[in-house]
């Protein structure tokens, strides 16, 4: 029997990306800005330039991410009972660094989807799991699948959801 799928975001739902991003960022500007601090999406470029944009897409940065703690137990408890596909929002430059990491720390060697823009037309035949609020949206609204919104610890300040801010989402 074929198992449902269900969509995986990686970076800030299953690995610790902006905390790698941050340390970067911190140190180039002398700031001590924590993870409650990034109140969207583009709040770090928005702030300190095109340059974040660029260590977005620096190859060795995935050297630097880490799992969050329970992920790996996560995406094993999934695979029993759903096919897992990572699917990831990633720069051409940075997709096979991203994809080897996911091999490395989850053992997950098929099932992985990059995708440059939109999310939603790539996860059409299940739920998406992502810590980003938009992306959430998007899936429910245009795929009538259900969503998840993942924020580590509730410390993510980019996916608390301001339901004002999706009141006129379509």
């Amino acid at each position: 029997m074929k198992k449902p799928n269900i969509f995986i975001d990686y970076d800030d739902t299953l690995v610790d990306f902006n905390e790698a991003v941050l340390a970067e960022v911190n140190s180039w500007n002398g700031t001590s800005l924590k993870h409650c601090d990034i109140e969207t999406y583009s709040f770090l470029p928005d702030t300190f330039g095109p340059e974040v944009r660029k260590l977005w897409q620096t190859h060795g940065l995935y050297e630097k991410v880490k799992p969050f703690p329970t992920s790996k137990w996560f995406i094993e408890k999934l695979k029993e009972r759903y096919n897992v596909v990572i699917t990831t929002k990633s720069h051409p430059k940075v997709a096979l660094e991203k994809e080897y990491h996911a091999k490395q720390h989850f053992g997950i060697r098929e099932g992985f989807v990059h995708v440059e823009d939109k999310k939603y037309p790539h996860t059409k035949t299940g739920p998406l799991v992502d810590d980003a609020a938009h992306h959430i949206m998007d899936h429910i609204l245009k795929n009538n699948m259900p969503g998840i919104l993942f924020n580590m610890n509730n410390q993510n300040g980019w996916s608390k959801i301001n339901l004002q801010q999706y009141r006129d989402w379509e």
